[in-house]
């Protein structure tokens, strides 16, 4: 369960990295799309209320140190969606845009990457075929 969390942040980057370069590369729509992922960081929320006692017990404490309200959190999104053109398939974390991973730059990362979002497209394909066109 606690390489769960990485790894899915990791798949949302290499997703939206993908998405947003068949945005660009589409005519399918006359008005440009700006995508960009946020991470509003570790905020007080409900997402533990259904968290076990010992989880809870470890967590607590861990909230109380380094969680952000939900207000500053949303300031993350904000930031995005008040940024231009520069920030089109970029991270934003801290309300600015922040490099991924070395391994997510790295020509490893480019054929994860690409190895992803193929088989994301046969997923999506999958469960309503022909959505891929509307990109």
């Amino acid at each position: 369960m606690l390489d769960r969390y990485p790894t899915t942040k990791l798949l949302q980057i290499l997703i939206i990295r993908s998405l947003a370069r068949e945005l660009t590369l589409s005519s399918h729509s006359p008005e440009k799309v700006i995508l960009n992922h946020v991470s509003p960081g570790l905020c007080y929320s409900g997402l533990m209320r259904d968290a076990g006692f010992i989880q809870t017990i470890i967590a607590q404490p861990l909230m109380w140190i380094f969680a952000r309200k939900p207000e500053a959190g949303s300031r993350n999104y904000l930031a995005s969606i008040s940024a231009g053109e520069e920030s089109h398939g970029k991270w934003f974390s801290e309300c600015v845009i922040k490099e991924p991973s070395q391994f997510v730059r790295s020509d490893e990362g480019a054929l994860v990457q690409e190895k992803v979002w193929e088989e994301l497209k046969v997923i999506l394909e999958g469960i309503q075929p022909g959505i891929l066109r509307n990109i």
